[in-house]
């Protein structure tokens, strides 16, 4: 009964507070100015609904506002760059003490969340810093604020004068007044001048200095229907639990929070000031601590009338004026009906109100000439068993259109503020289509969203809760029944799945339409099916028939006078034939003609394939594409070869090399190179291969090239020959006396005579080098200088000269082969200074100069064979390690065979490492087989002595070269930035990724200012490069030679860990500038394949490519050109090989390069033709003879003798192997790198691209130059 009583009367008497209020009515909204909508008038107030919008009502405070959502300015307060930020100092308050805000505000039920003020010396501080006379704030909720200030400091307003504030609370929030700053509260510091606050509450932890209040720090107006929960502090006097010093009316209120401070403490008002302070109704329930004057609900009531009030709290201090209720008591208007807890309180005063047991406390008949029928109300199930006003708060659960279920229900009554713990779904509601996700404050659930077991708080008046609801999403996806694929959807409940933009295809089938179920029974209607469920959707398909051609083979001769189109008929079967495709791309529309059902592939198109079969697919739009293969002949008549030309008097001698097939050979002649006319000079016997040319004219150089001719036409042009008639050509000269001689820099002492063989001459200090040009009498001579040979009449490379002597030799070599010697003494000035001239030095020494250096042989370390010197190059540190060859020499004498001199410099920081050693040393150690491996922070190098070939680059330097005047240098650099920029730009347009940075590994020999490198390698040689710190071995995929022009290709590679630390291994046949890259790559036709590990391995590693970005077509034949593209690829070599010897392989074509490496390094043979044939297929057997020369380039010794050939062979029943490739298969099969299959070896099969990426990755793995652990 009570119960309903309670409803009945706050229906009719409260007012509505947050989370049910009801709205304000305004006009339509149109928007204007800076806001969302609305003008500024009662009627039509303008809209905010950004933290922007809410910092413009400033500009005009009079006018009319509205919230439309919440504002969060957490980081526009908070963040440095934020809106409001303002240096730390933060939010601006809106209004000041000469400049209210009078207009109005009205939430609307959103709230304002995150404001921030620091502001330790500014008064006036708030939301709003002051609000004045008809200034309206209702309806707004602030959380998790911070205000710091001076005095006049609350949550929403500094100073309410006059203004009406109702149905607002803040909560979760701190107001703090730095020193002993006054006005401070939880809501307001101040309110005067017949200000209200009504309907609200503060959650807030108050701290100041004098007159500090929960909600309101000073009250000399009104105050009613409110409370305040928090923490208050004080570090002067007036401090109360919901106003520190009140000289105005406060009505049906209370306060809950633990209050602190010196002097005026109390749970409830710190300070009632006068006569005409008035409390009623109203109870306090935290501690009060204080040193005098503290009281459980005033701490000194200075005449004020007090009536219908009680308080629970504790009560401590060290002064004489403590008391349960009031600490001090100064008589003067009316008090009554007033009581304490003495048990709760700890006192039993009766300075004013009567001291009641806890019992008592909680039993009505206590509370003689209270109302407990409009007023209180006291309930076990309310405020611990104490009266509380009558306005108790219930909360309700609303399913909120739910078909199922019931909602919980909470019969019992709560205090305001008081906490609830939110059920879950305990009645299982239900909605079709929705998932309950909790309660929330709003049935539209953009309120305040409460999960199960949550504390809900209440507010001033009853709550609702509402059940939240989730819109089901579906899963509709697509069963495409073999045909390519359809994206999936998700759909929420109730609305339509999307028909997919553009049908599945299937070959050999039709798309019939989607279907509701696999069996095609009902049709699935996106417009009017809704989707109520995961669903799967069914493509349905009808077979198409297949088209055929007939007939179904051709052929084809290459020569010219028996070349014709190939034709056949289509039987298309209602099908269209959209394309002709080769080798799984398109022969282009402009090489075939359809008339009908006949197709004609023209002989234009066929004569650019190579012989053997060529199968064309007929793409149709429909079933199984037919083919067909045309045998593709070549019997024209190969070019005469090694066509020579030998000068005579007015006669030229003409000898080739004869072609079979030929009854005539055609000379051609011209005298500009390439150019030989259209008409024949002379035609001479098919059996005839030499032919002289006469009645020429001396001194004019003539151009040939000879054509074989049959019955079937001409062959093409073989080599040119050139030569050039002399009077008296045939008598061998013997002059080899120069007409000229001169310096680029200095003049000759004497001057030059022919007879003359020894000058002198005398250059500056800052002459460096110079040239110097020779010009011999006989033509037929040649010149070198200081053993660099150099055209007769044109200046030499510059020659580096050291300070003091340098001698220069001219040797000219007569056609008899007689020479003559001329030598120059170039000396250079000494510097007019002792030191190094600075900044024109190329390498200035740095650090200490020499310093010690040990090197280790054979694991024994060693001082005294090597010295290092730190010096700077543009700017780069160098370290450079100076070998004592003699040193060397002698310990070298005391090692066995290939021992491994280490040049330890690891722990070392410096840009470049240079190993510096002497021809002679390197001889020393290539005769002990000795490998040299240097150790440096960028890289380790070893590299066998051996691989050096001194003799050979001594040769290159010169004849007479002594090994110990030659100047080996072994560098490990690291990139520079052009380098790296180089790295950068070749990851963006290969789209992978540089692990580390690049590095260059190179090996040089220079002897009198000439300089040889040594760039290739007849084996692997290994190089080490660390891997950076915090790179995992699986984020490196191989390392790739960064070449000059930003291009890069794989070099093979494995991780290893040495000492703790992971290095990938490289292996290469030259030397390059090498990068670590992470290159994942994968193709969706490989998924179940058994070679995807290989395919994608490869691929990876830049060895082998897709047809497109996701497809490798695994299954497709490959032709000679991609197989030697691929060898050349997986050994680490750049596919830049200049000239090509087969006349099917042209500059321009896009195997070229890769072709002409693999013939340089003997990997490929061509045809007796002398073609290459690189558009034909390769066959196994064609492909496995390449492996096993691959092999030999890798070091993989797989010797196997005649007999055990044939037992290896003989295994497999289709053993039946090319006499030619019988040896390499068979080596091949032994290593392991091609197992056979269940068919047999198929050694005349096309191999696959599958089989090939397979196959090529074994022989890596076999030659251990890559590992597969880490590729992706």
């Amino acid at each position: 009964m009570i119960k309903n009583m309670i409803r009945k009367i706050v229906a009719c008497l409260l007012v509505i507070v947050i989370g049910g209020l009801l709205p304000l009515q305004y006009g339509k909204v149109q928007a204007a100015g800076p806001f969302s909508g609305g003008s500024g008038t009662t009627q039509d107030p303008w809209i905010i609904t950004t933290p922007a919008q809410l910092d413009a009502v400033r500009n005009n405070l009079s006018a009319y506002y509205k919230l439309g959502s919440d504002i969060d300015v957490t980081n526009d307060t908070q963040n440095s760059a934020g809106l409001f930020y303002n240096s730390g100092a933060g939010w601006v308050p809106i209004g000041t003490s000469s400049a209210a805000f009078t207009g109005a505000l009205d939430g609307g039920g959103n709230k304002i969340i995150g404001l921030r003020i620091n502001r330790p010396a500014t008064d006036y501080l708030g939301l709003f810093g002051k609000v004045a006379s008809r200034g309206v704030v209702r309806n707004i909720g602030l959380e998790s604020i911070n205000v710091r200030g001076n005095n006049y400091l609350g949550g929403l307003v500094g100073d309410n004068a006059g203004g009406t504030i109702s149905n607002v609370y803040v909560t979760t929030s701190s107001v703090s007044g730095g020193g002993m700053g006054g006005y401070v509260g939880g809501l307001a510091g101040y309110n005067e001048s017949s200000g209200t606050i009504s309907n609200a509450y503060a959650a807030v932890t108050v701290s100041g200095g004098t007159m500090v209040g929960g909600l309101v720090g000073y009250n000399s107006s009104t105050i009613s229907n409110a409370y305040a929960t928090g923490y208050v502090s004080g570090g002067g006097t007036y401090v109360g639990g919901l106003v520190g010093d009140n000289v105005g009316t406060i009505s049906d209120v209370f306060a809950t929070g633990s209050v602190s401070g010196t002097t005026g403490v109390g749970g409830l008002v710190g300070f009632n000031n006068s006569a005409y302070s008035v409390i009623r109704n109203a109870y306090a329930t935290g501690s009060a601590r204080g040193t005098d004057s503290v009281g459980g609900l005033i701490g000194d009531n200075f005449g004020g009338a007090i009536s219908n009030a009680y308080a629970t709290g504790s009560v401590s201090g060290t002064g004489s004026n403590l008391g349960g209720l009031v600490g001090k008591h100064t008589p003067s208007a009316p008090t009554s009906n007033l009581f304490y807890d003495k048990n709760t309180t700890g006192r039993s005063d009766t300075k004013l109100g009567v001291p009641k047991t806890t019992t008592e406390m909680k039993t009505q008949s206590t509370y003689s000439g209270w109302d407990f029928t409009t007023v209180w109300i006291l309930s076990s199930s309310a405020n611990n068993g104490y009266p509380v006003l009558l306005q108790l708060c219930t909360i309700t659960y609303n399913s909120n259109g739910a078909d199922g279920g019931t909602a919980p229900t909470d019969n019992n009554e709560y205090a305001r503020g008081e906490s609830i713990k939110v059920p879950g779904n305990t009645g299982n509601l239900v909605k079709t289509g929705y998932t309950f996700a909790g309660w929330n404050t709003m049935a539209d659930g953009k309120g305040t969203s409460y999960a199960e077991g949550s504390t809900f708080k209440l507010g001033m008046s009853n709550a609702t809760l509402y059940a939240k609801w989730t819109l089901n999403k579906y899963m509709v996806s697509f069963n495409v029944n073999g045909g390519s694929a359809a994206a999936s959807q998700t759909v929420p409940h109730n609305e339509y799945a999307v028909k997919p933009t553009s049908d599945p295809t299937k070959p050999g089938y039709n798309f019939a339409g989607w279907y509701m179920d696999g069996t095609y029974a009902t049709v699935f209607d996106f417009a009017n099916m809704a989707i109520t469920g995961d669903t799967t959707i069914y493509a349905k398909w009808t077979a198409v028939p297949n088209s055929t051609i007939n007939p179904a083979t051709g052929s084809f001769d290459k020569l010219i006078s028996a070349q014709a189109d190939v034709t056949t008929t289509m039987t298309l079967n209602g099908n269209t034939l959209t394309d002709i495709q080769w080798n799984g791309a398109s022969i282009g529309q402009a090489n075939f003609l359809v008339s009908g059902s006949m197709v004609t592939i023209k002989k234009e198109y066929l004569a650019s394939l190579g012989t053997g079969a060529q199968v064309f697919t007929f793409v149709m739009s429909g079933g199984t594409n037919p083919t067909l293969t045309v045998t593709v002949s070549d019997t024209t008549l190969s070019a005469p070869t090694a066509l020579t030309a030998t000068a005579g008097n007015g006669q030229v001698s003409l000898s080739w090399s004869g072609v079979s097939g030929a009854v005539t050979y055609s000379v051609y002649q011209g005298t500009v190179s390439g150019s030989y006319g259209s008409t024949s000079i002379a035609t001479v016997s098919g059996v005839i291969y030499s032919y002289t040319a006469e009645g020429l004219v001396n001194g004019t150089t003539y151009y040939f090239v000879v054509k074989a001719s049959n019955a079937g036409g001409s062959s093409s042009n073989s080599n040119e020959a050139s030569a050039t008639p002399q009077a008296g050509a045939g008598t061998i000269s013997d002059n080899a006396n120069l007409s000229g001689l001169s310096l680029s820099n200095a003049a000759l002492s004497p001057a030059f005579d022919a007879s003359t063989t020894s000058y002198a001459a005398n250059v500056a200090n800052s002459v460096s080098s110079l040239t110097v040009t020779a010009s011999v009498y006989d033509p037929a001579a040649t010149v070198t200088v200081n053993g660099v040979g150099v055209a007769s009449g044109q200046a030499s490379g510059p020659i580096s000269l050291s300070v003091g002597s340098n001698t220069i030799t001219v040797v000219v070599t007569a056609q008899s082969g007689a020479t003559k010697t001329y030598t120059i003494t170039a000396t250079r000035a000494a510097s007019n200074s002792g030191s190094s001239s600075g900044g024109d030095s190329p390498s200035s020494s740095v650090g200490s100069g020499q310093i010690g250096f040990r090197v280790i042989i054979d694991g024994k370390t060693l001082d005294q064979i090597a010295t290092g010197a730190m010096t700077q190059e543009n700017k780069r540190t160098v370290l450079t390690a100076k070998v004592d060859a003699a040193r060397l020499a002698a310990q070298l004498a005391q090692e066995g065979d290939k021992p491994v001199i280490v040049i330890p410099a690891s722990t070392v920081s410096s840009d470049k490492v240079t190993v510096e050693l002497t021809g002679d040393a390197v001889k020393a150690m290539e005769g002990k087989q000795a490998v040299l491996e240097v150790q440096t922070a960028n890289g380790n190098y070893k590299l066998p002595a051996a691989q050096i070939v001194i003799d050979r680059l001594a040769s290159q330097l010169g004849s007479q070269v002594k090994l110990s005047d030659i100047v080996v240098h072994v560098d490990i650099v690291k990139s520079d930035d052009a380098q790296a920029k180089l790295a950068a730009n070749a990851a963006e347009q290969g789209k992978l990724s540089v692990i580390a940075p690049p590095v260059d590994f190179a090996v040089t020999a220079s002897y009198n200012g000439q300089t040889v490198e040594v760039d290739k390698f007849s084996t692997y040689v290994e190089r080490d490069i660390p891997l950076p710190d915090g790179v995992a071995p699986s984020k490196v995929t191989t390392a790739t030679v960064l070449a000059a022009d930003g291009k890069v290709y794989h070099v093979p590679t494995y991780i290893a860990a040495y000492d703790g630390k992971y290095y990938a291994v490289v292996n290469s046949l030259t030397n390059s500038t090498y990068a670590l890259i992470w290159h994942p790559v994968t193709f969706v036709d490989m998924e179940g394949h058994w070679a995807k590990e290989a395919v994608n391995d490869m691929a990876s590693r830049m060895v082998v490519n897709g047809v497109d970005v996701t497809h490798f077509s695994p299954n497709a034949a490959i032709t000679r050109a991609e197989f030697a593209a691929m060898i050349v690829r997986a050994l680490g070599l750049a596919d830049k090989g200049s000239t090509s010897a087969y006349s099917d392989v042209k500059t321009g074509d896009w195997y070229m390069g890769a072709v002409a490496k693999a013939q340089e390094y003997g990997i490929i043979e061509g045809y007796k033709n002398g073609t290459f044939g690189p558009a034909k297929t390769i066959s196994r057997e064609e492909s496995m003879a390449i492996i096993a020369r691959a092999m030999k380039l890798a070091g993989i010794d797989a010797g196997i003798s005649g007999p055990e050939a044939e037992a290896v062979l003989g295994k497999f029943a289709d053993g039946v192997v090319s006499a030619w490739a019988k040896q390499a298969v068979a080596t091949v099969v032994k290593s392991g790198i091609v197992s056979g299959s269940d068919q047999g070896l198929q050694p005349t099969s096309d191999i696959t691209r599958a089989e090939t990426a397979a196959i090529v990755q074994r022989l890596l793995k076999t030659a251990k130059l890559i590992d597969n652990k880490n590729a992706k």
